[in-house]
C-alpha cells in the first residue's frame, strides 16, 4: 500500500509540474500551439492516471 501511495504522489506532482511549467513557458515566450497542446495533454493525462483507482489500470 505505501508503495502505491508513493507512486500516486509522484505521478500528481509530475503532473502539476508540466502544468504549471507549460504555463508559464507560455506566457514568457512563444510556443506552438501543437507543443503547448501536448504539454497540457501530458500533464492532465498524468494527474488522471494518478486519480485513477487501481483497479481500473492496465497491467496492473
Amino acid at each position: 500500500m505505501q508503495r502505491q501511495n508513493l507512486s500516486f504522489k509522484i505521478l500528481l506532482f509530475i503532473g502539476l509540474l508540466i502544468i504549471s511549467a507549460t504555463f508559464i513557458i507560455s506566457y514568457y515566450s512563444e510556443i506552438s500551439d501543437f507543443t503547448d497542446g501536448i504539454l497540457k495533454g501530458t500533464g492532465i493525462g498524468l494527474i488522471l492516471l494518478a486519480l485513477l483507482p487501481q483497479r481500473f489500470r492496465p497491467g496492473c
